[in-house]
């Protein structure tokens, strides 16, 4: 088996109910580091939690659709006026990005929520950085951000109780919190 048939495989046995400990114990001497199957198996959200949050999920979705779009149209209005084509392909990229997250967060891909959140502290701190006195669009783009952050920073505590940041949990004994 290839790693992604691997990894469909396990994400099957723990959305079709098998205990994950049991899922992980399975597979581990097929992993060459247990962190990538541990993370695998936390990233995958409890079919009631993902009920229970589907509404604020989708909010998250509807933001970074909307963000991408305004990142679109904002590369579209200072690009154009020196280079149509130039203007066209990076609008298209600045818009392509979120869309993918929006689609992976869709999804319920646990390892998105902490890329997301890095990315948008990235960004907040890139804002600051470039303010020259527009304090609307400075303030949209800094609230926009904010509130893309503070949802994929709840969604994945409460969605995916096992996964740090960029990581797994381990308990004190250093096993894994699968979730």
């Amino acid at each position: 088996m290839t790693k992604r048939e691997l990894v469909r495989a396990v994400q099957k046995d723990v959305k079709d109910g098998k205990d994950r400990r049991q899922v992980f114990e399975t597979y581990k001497e097929q992993f060459p580091k247990p962190v990538h199957l541990a993370a695998a198996i936390a990233g995958i959200a409890k079919a009631e939690e993902r009920k229970k949050y589907q509404g604020l999920n989708l909010v998250l979705v509807v933001l970074l659709v909307l963000a991408g779009l305004l990142k679109a149209v904002g590369v579209w209005v200072v690009l154009s006026a020196s280079s149509m084509a130039l203007a066209g392909v990076l609008s298209l990229i600045s818009l392509l990005v979120p869309l993918a997250f929006a689609f992976e967060v869709n999804r319920f891909t646990g390892g998105m929520y902490g890329l997301l959140t890095i990315l948008c502290g990235m960004g907040m701190v890139n804002i600051l950085a470039r303010f020259q006195g527009d304090f609307i669009g400075t303030g949209i783009d800094f609230v926009l951000l904010g509130a893309i952050m503070a949802l994929s920073i709840v969604l994945r505590k409460k969605l995916f109780p096992g996964l740090k940041l960029l990581s797994v949990k381990t308990d004190g004994s250093g096993t894994y919190v699968l979730g």
